[in-house]
């Protein structure tokens, strides 16, 4: 069975930013293909499939985007929350937690 014949579990979540590439890229390369198998269907659909890929990359520019903004305040958040439980000082003369 080749890679691409392959199932994907597509709950699966990449790990590494290369995981996260590899997924954008099969996601747009999977959405490009549904966009030309639908538009050549669909008479004078050819014209407007350039316009329906471009609207695709966008939305997933706009999920990655607004991920790594999730991901930004989660790893900010609990950067915090880390701080607060090891007893990071605020002040200089706080005295440490008891």
């Amino acid at each position: 069975m080749s890679e691409q014949e392959r199932p994907q579990d597509v709950n699966a979540q990449p790990q590494n930013p290369e995981q996260f590439q590899a997924a954008r890229e099969a996601a747009e390369q999977k959405i490009r293909q549904a966009i030309e198998q639908y538009a050549s269907k669909i008479p004078g659909g050819e014209q407007f499939a350039s316009q329906a890929k471009d609207a695709a990359t966008n939305v997933l520019n706009t999920l990655e985007k607004e991920a790594g903004n999730r991901l930004g305040g989660i790893v900010s958040g609990a950067g915090g929350i880390l701080e607060g439980l090891f007893g990071k000082r605020k002040k200089e003369d706080e005295p440490p937690p008891s």
